[in-house]
């Protein structure tokens, strides 16, 4: 009775252990926690260490935190417009600004109407471009690997508080 109950607990601090590890890796802690439960604890382990960890988001402008967007000015209109995109009255799907032709279902824009956009586009930046107080740009902590943006006062990470770059540069 009492090797059963120790095996059990084992088991479960073994799932507990496995679902730490993949949080780690930046894995789901709950799926890997239930493998190591149904399967084997020692095997999912073991399978975690094979894994390598998934690579931190890297675009600060398309892969932000929940509730974050960065108001920066862009560095020029034409930057801007080639990051820009439009929904194709066809199929839905986003293309690209300046497109001709829908890549996903071939449908084809008029080309002086495309053009004529892109003018009005680049006259409405030119004309409401602001400048804007100094961006922190995003960056991955060296410590905890998150996503962040250091706080401007102290230079340190947000979320475990590395000093990433020194106040004021």
């Amino acid at each position: 009775m009492e090797l059963g109950l120790l095996l059990l607990v084992g088991w479960i601090v073994g799932a507990f252990l496995s679902a730490f590890v993949a949080s780690q890796k930046g894995r789901d802690p709950l799926g890997w926690a239930a493998l190591a439960f149904i399967f084997s604890p020692l095997i999912i382990l073991i399978a975690l260490a094979a894994v390598p960890p998934l690579q931190t988001r890297s675009s600060p402008t398309t892969d932000l935190p929940a509730g974050d967007s960065p108001r920066r000015p862009a560095r020029n209109v034409t930057d801007t417009i080639e990051h820009m995109s439009k929904k194709c009255p066809q199929c839905a799907e986003r293309i690209k600004f300046e497109a001709l032709v829908c890549r996903y279902c071939n449908h084809r824009f008029v080309a002086e109407e495309v053009r004529k956009e892109i003018e009005a586009v680049k006259l409405d930046l030119e004309q409401t471009s602001v400048v804007a107080e100094p961006v922190v740009e995003w960056m991955n902590c060296p410590k905890c690997g998150n996503l962040i943006r250091p706080d401007p006062a102290t230079g340190t990470c947000c979320r475990c508080g590395f000093v990433v770059s020194h106040p004021g540069s």
